[in-house]
């Protein structure tokens, strides 16, 4: 367990900085754009290396705990 650990601390440490703080910045933007896709930010954001929970953690700063992204 610990190799796993400190291969996912080592690849995040690998990163791209300017890469992640630009996905961040577009999940604000499309959070606070009602006409946005917040579903396609979040899959950008993925492929652009951001964990799960940086995600959540950005989109709940930005929209709240528990408000729903989509209304049906």
């Amino acid at each position: 367990m610990q190799r796993h650990l400190d291969a996912f601390v080592a690849w995040k440490a690998a990163r791209s900085p300017a890469v992640i703080d630009a996905a961040l910045d577009a999940l604000t933007r499309a959070a606070e754009d009602e006409k946005a896709n917040v579903f396609g930010a979040v899959v950008d954001a993925a492929r652009a290396g951001l964990t799960n929970e940086e995600i959540c953690t950005r989109l709940r700063r930005d929209l709240g705990f528990g408000r729903p992204l989509a209304f049906v």
